[in-house]
């Protein structure tokens, strides 16, 4: 079935594994989730990298959003670009190579296309045109998805974490916030100083009364904390009446006793997130390890095994027979 089609209507979309996986109400309700997440020390919760990265659906694609939101994924990560003509579109890379057509649709002749496979040098009117493909030349029907279908099919239900900040202006996703009222949803970008982000949450609660979550980096390259970062952060993020949500980075296994005298700082005082991005740690002895260390923050690229990890440590009640 194409984007354009289930989008009328989110009744005609059937996740693939759906008759296999009885999601625990826990994970569907919104608002246990913002407390959850306002809660220093609370329990587990699930960033999905990408959406569904390749798992059942290709990454940053509005069916693989709307899987895991339905599977009972906590958080949503997500890649921004502009286009030609100001729109805001969800992809990870700066063109359109890999995850779209566009090749095929060049050797097989087509001449409406613009000469470039950047991104940027594209309208909305036109990338809507191409389909995504899986793997090397698998089209699906599957369309780019814009910021706003994105945040249309968050409200509600599932925070969302803005990457690739250097590839949109904050102004202009703001702007879609207050359209939509998703101010709950959408977080700050965690790369934005503690400082920026703070004067934004300010500016947001005195024109509506409400304001954007946000994460505060402390990670330095290699997933190593830092501790003069760890030491100040939750110290500002306090004095300012801000949720103490702190983001580290990759997680290593052996970096643990070098993280452990750091992480003793923040265990159960704060929201901890960080990543298992690299195959090798995404897996339950690192997630189990990640829980010791006091991470209840994790996203990776096996959202469905760590939805089902987080209800199994959290005692949910659920049904399980999908076997990604």
């Amino acid at each position: 079935m194409r984007t354009e089609e289930w989008l009328e209507s989110s009744g005609l979309f059937n996740a693939l594994w759906e008759g296999q996986w009885t999601v625990p109400d826990e994970l569907l309700d919104f608002e246990e989730k913002y407390a959850a997440f306002h809660t220093p020390g609370g329990r587990m919760m699930s960033c999905a990298h990408r959406g569904d990265r390749n798992v059942i659906y290709p990454e940053n694609t509005l069916e693989g959003f709307e899987s895991v939101i339905r599977a009972g994924a906590d958080m949503l990560e997500i890649d921004l670009h502009t286009t030609a003509d100001g729109e805001i579109v969800i992809m990870h890379d700066d063109t359109l190579t890999r995850m779209t057509d566009l090749p095929m649709r060049r050797e097989a002749g087509q001449t409406w296309m613009p000469d470039t496979d950047d991104i940027s040098g594209w309208t909305l009117e036109q990338i809507k045109k191409l389909r995504i493909v899986r793997g090397r030349n698998l089209i699906t029907e599957y369309a780019v998805p814009t910021l706003r279908e994105v945040f249309a099919l968050a409200k509600g239900r599932v925070f969302v974490t803005l990457d690739k900040i250097d590839c949109f202006e904050w102004d202009a996703v703001e702007k879609i916030i207050s359209e939509m009222d998703v101010y709950r949803e959408i977080l700050i970008p965690y790369n934005y100083a503690p400082a920026r982000a703070h004067e934004i949450q300010q500016r947001q609660l005195s024109a509506v009364g409400k304001c954007c979550p946000y994460f505060a980096a402390v990670g330095l390259d290699g997933g190593i904390m830092s501790a003069e970062l760890i030491d100040g952060v939750p110290v500002f993020l306090a004095e300012h009446g801000m949720t103490p949500a702190l983001r580290g980075g990759e997680y290593f296994p052996e970096d643990t006793e070098k993280l452990s005298g750091v992480l003793s700082k923040v265990r159960g005082n704060c929201r901890f997130y960080a990543e298992t991005l690299k195959k090798e740690h995404d897996n339950e002895a690192c997630w189990e390890d990640m829980r010791r260390l006091g991470y209840n923050i994790i996203m990776g690229n096996k959202p469905y095994e760590f939805i089902k990890y987080i209800c199994k440590i959290e005692n949910y009640k659920y049904t399980w027979r999908f076997s990604k």
